[in-house]
C-alpha cells in the first residue's frame, strides 16, 4: 500500500489527482515535461518528494525501474526517465506505411515455438505472450538509439504505438494484442541491419 501510494504522486493526472507540492512546482518546466511528454527529470524527484529522505526517494526511483514504472533514456534529456503510463494511450495518426517492411516480433520460450520454423499466425496467437513492459523498453531504446544517430526527427511515442527514426530510416511500431506480439514496419535500404538493431535493444 505504502509503495503504491509513492509511485501514484508520479503516475498520475495532476489535474484530477492534484497533491499540496503541486502548487509550488507545477509551473516549472521539469513538472510540464513530466505530464505532457511523460519525461520525469531527476531533479523532480526531491520536489515530489520533499518529505522522503535521498535514500527513500532513490528507493521510490528504483522501484519504479524495476518494476517498468520507468525506463532509462539518454544524454539528450539529461538521465531522465521515460514513464510509459503517462504516455497518451495512442498516437493520433501514422503515416502510411503501405509498400513498407513488415516484421513480427514474437517472444517465447524454445519449447513452445522450436528455433528453424515457421508459423502461422494462429500458432503466434495461441502461443506468444508479450512480457509486461517490454514494449515500453523498446520504444525507449529505439529512442536512445535515434537520438545516437543524431537524428533530429522528434519521436511519436505512445503506449500502443510510436515513430521513430533512425539515421533515415522511418520505423513504426505497434502493439498487436491478438497475437502477443510487436509489429515493426521501416523504410531502409538495409532492412537486415535495421531489424538486427531493433532485436539487439
Amino acid at each position: 500500500g505504502w509503495l503504491l501510494r509513492e509511485i501514484t504522486v508520479v503516475v498520475r493526472q495532476p489535474e484530477l489527482h492534484p497533491l499540496p507540492q503541486d502548487k509550488r512546482i507545477s509551473a516549472k518546466p521539469n513538472f510540464k515535461e513530466l505530464y505532457q511528454q511523460a519525461l520525469l527529470h531527476p531533479a523532480l524527484v526531491p520536489e515530489l518528494y520533499p518529505d522522503l529522505s535521498e535514500t527513500g526517494q532513490l528507493r521510490i526511483v528504483n522501484v519504479m525501474l524495476l518494476a517498468g514504472f520507468a525506463v532509462p533514456v539518454l544524454a539528450a534529456h539529461h538521465g531522465a526517465f521515460l514513464i510509459p503510463a503517462l504516455l497518451p494511450t495512442n498516437l493520433e495518426a501514422l503515416p502510411d506505411t503501405s509498400g513498407w517492411c513488415r516484421v513480427i516480433l514474437a517472444v517465447h520460450s524454445t519449447d513452445c515455438l522450436p528455433r528453424g520454423e515457421s508459423f502461422t499466425m494462429a500458432v503466434l496467437s495461441q502461443r506468444c505472450r508479450q512480457p509486461i513492459g517490454l514494449f515500453a523498453r523498446l520504444v525507449a531504446k529505439l529512442a536512445q538509439l535515434s537520438q545516437l544517430s543524431q537524428n533530429t526527427t522528434r519521436p511519436l511515442l505512445s503506449q500502443h504505438a510510436a515513430v521513430i527514426h533512425l539515421g533515415n530510416a522511418a520505423i513504426v511500431l505497434a502493439k498487436n494484442s491478438e497475437l502477443g506480439c510487436i509489429e515493426l514496419r521501416f523504410q531502409s535500404n538495409d532492412g537486415r541491419g535495421l531489424v538486427g538493431q531493433v532485436t539487439q535493444c
